[in-house]
């Protein structure tokens, strides 16, 4: 028995529509967002912009 997350399309993808259970909940599932990297390695330009756009995008909160 186990469970996993998937995004609407991913499951709206797949060609055995009846073999997902979809499970409704009573309220929305929220987590944090952690963006974190290891000091000793630098970033590669792509990580930047992506942790630049995604400030820009959630704010810095």
């Amino acid at each position: 028995m186990g469970f996993t997350v998937l995004p609407q399309y991913a499951r709206q993808a797949f060609a055995r529509h009846s073999e997902i259970k979809v499970m409704t909940l009573e309220r929305d599932v929220v987590d944090s967002l952690w963006m974190i990297s290891r000091a000793e390695w630098p970033l590669s330009a792509r990580a930047r912009y992506a942790m630049e756009y995604l400030r820009q995008q959630l704010g810095d909160r």
